[in-house]
């Protein structure tokens, strides 16, 4: 387990690295080699751990006594001290580090693009009802599905019998297989689902059987993000329109 986040530690950090030439001037709490490390740093890398925003992990350091904060230091320094030695043997100039390091950067501003942009685009109950309406065929799925389900408790042994196939329509089958059988529409064996009780389901899709159109409700998490994703690729076309063209 300690290995395992020391790891997840070292990617985390990686990102650190590659913008700190940007960071603005703050006191620093720490220095390895070249690479200083601010308590802004340190809140940022606090909030990757937890997979948390700044403001919860900015409150989990303000909470931090002085011996916890000196560990989460000394780890920060224990993988900067191995980046500093990567950094001597020459494996920041290999081929596939560089790309990796180039593309890790590309993806962050792009993602940080669209985060900024996200917050003008409207998402309220009429823009996605009204999406909803203007794209319904998208939201086709079968009338019935004939599928053969198991149901197992909290863990699977794989000794328990398949039931009998039998046809499935939305109103009867079970909440946790909708997405499954009416909107992924994948004949054939469904990975198994776990249910928010711990059950597990086991099920196999063997034919599928007329055709409507989804209620708002069974598929508005799907809306959601197909009218982002509409938000997303106007932006592209303006920015196509605007950014020197593609060669």
């Amino acid at each position: 387990m300690i290995f395992k986040d020391f790891l997840r530690g070292l990617l985390v950090i990686a990102v650190v690295l590659l913008i700190s030439d940007f960071a603005l001037a703050e006191p620093c709490l720490s220095k390895v080699g070249g690479q200083e490390v601010t308590e802004d740093d340190l809140i940022y890398l606090l909030s990757r751990r937890m997979d948390s925003s700044l403001d919860v992990a900015a409150l989990a350091w303000m909470g931090m006594d002085s011996k916890q904060r000196k560990n989460f230091i000394s780890h920060v320094e224990d993988v900067l001290f191995l980046s500093e030695a990567s950094r001597l043997r020459g494996l920041g100039l290999n081929q596939d580090v560089v790309r990796k390091i180039r593309w890790d950067g590309i993806n962050t501003l792009a993602k940080v693009y669209i985060d900024r942009i996200a917050l003008t685009w409207d998402l309220s109950e009429e823009a996605l009802r009204k999406y909803y309406s203007s794209n319904s065929e998208k939201y086709r799925a079968p009338e019935r599905v004939l599928a053969e389900v198991r149901h197992c408790g909290g863990s699977y042994d794989g000794n328990l019998d398949t039931e009998e196939p039998r046809w499935f329509s939305l109103k009867d089958v079970p909440d946790v297989l909708k997405d499954v059988f009416f909107l992924d529409l994948k004949l054939g064996d469904v990975p198994p689902v776990l249910s928010s009780d711990g059950d597990l389901w086991i099920a196999r899709v063997l034919e599928f059987q007329g055709s409507r159109v989804l209620p708002f409700d069974v598929v508005r998490d799907r809306v959601r993000e197909d009218l982002k994703g509409s938000y997303l690729e106007k932006e592209l076309r303006r920015l196509r329109g605007r950014i020197l063209p593609v060669n």
